[in-house]
């Protein structure tokens, strides 16, 4: 496939100097190949999620690594192996996973294809008289195909290593209303900062996670950064619609074909 891996040089440079890469016996046997950045592979079959081969999905499994790493050692340069690594450069290694995260589940076809369950079930919650909380689990594929079948602006995470989405982050949706009875709604982005993880803290009811409020595509919030709950809820609505959609139109185009 063509390089989308281009961007992703310096995160593998990085990678394979922490990790002595061309030290180890993988390497040594010929099992593995130098990080490259033109031999990622996509494939996509019906019924099965995405799946990768290649560097791309070597690089990624070494980030998880380092980054778990990283935020359960107490010591950073032990985690490192002997590096005194910037944050800056955690954040590169970081770059090859969220990379895998992004080409595998936030494509528009794909992230509505993968995402359409989930939202048939959060816009299930969001309609259930009378429910105060409702708490779906799922992974960090699962919170990137939402937001991007959500389309939702990009956005920027302070004090994290991961560009999108943070391990054990929550995506909230929060429904308010005012006194005339007017429902309004909001989309968090809730994660614990990296030193909070690396030092196990226990925040506080005084203290907040990190959090950063999503925005989505034309959808007006207000003067307080709210959404009309009705509009957020019919950006859910026409989101499980797209799998629908989706499936409509490319089996005209297979049909139309086969004529």
């Amino acid at each position: 496939m063509t390089d989308v891996c281009a961007g992703l040089a310096e995160s593998y440079a990085l990678i394979e100097d922490v990790v002595d890469y061309t030290e180890s016996e993988g390497y040594k046997s010929g099992e593995l190949k130098k990080l490259d950045t033109t031999d990622t592979q996509v494939t996509i079959e019906q019924d099965k999620e995405p799946a990768v081969s290649g560097s791309l999905k070597t690089a990624c499994q070494l980030a998880d690594a380092l980054v778990l790493q990283y935020y359960e050692a107490p010591n950073a340069v032990d985690a490192a192996f002997g590096h005194d690594l910037t944050m800056e450069q955690w954040k590169l290694i970081s770059e090859s996973k969220d990379f895998y995260v992004d080409l595998l589940y936030t494509a528009p076809l794909v992230a509505a294809n993968v995402a359409h369950p989930l939202l048939q079930e959060i816009g299930n919650e969001m309609d259930a008289d009378g429910r105060v909380f409702s708490f779906l689990c799922g992974h960090d594929s699962n919170v990137g195909s939402v937001l991007a079948a959500l389309e939702a602006e990009d956005y920027e995470l302070p004090a994290a290593v991961e560009s999108k989405t943070p391990i054990g982050c929550k995506l909230v949706f929060e429904r308010w209303a005012n006194a005339n009875g007017e429902q309004f709604g909001r989309v968090r982005l809730l994660y614990q900062s990296v030193d909070e993880l690396r030092e196990g803290t226990m925040l506080p009811g005084t203290v907040s996670p990190e959090s950063v409020e999503m925005s989505f595509k034309g959808l007006q919030k207000n003067a307080d950064g709210l959404y009309k709950y009705d509009d957020l809820r019919a950006r859910v609505a026409d989101a499980t619609a797209e799998f629908d959609r989706i499936v409509e139109k490319y089996s005209q185009e297979e049909l139309a074909q086969a004529a």
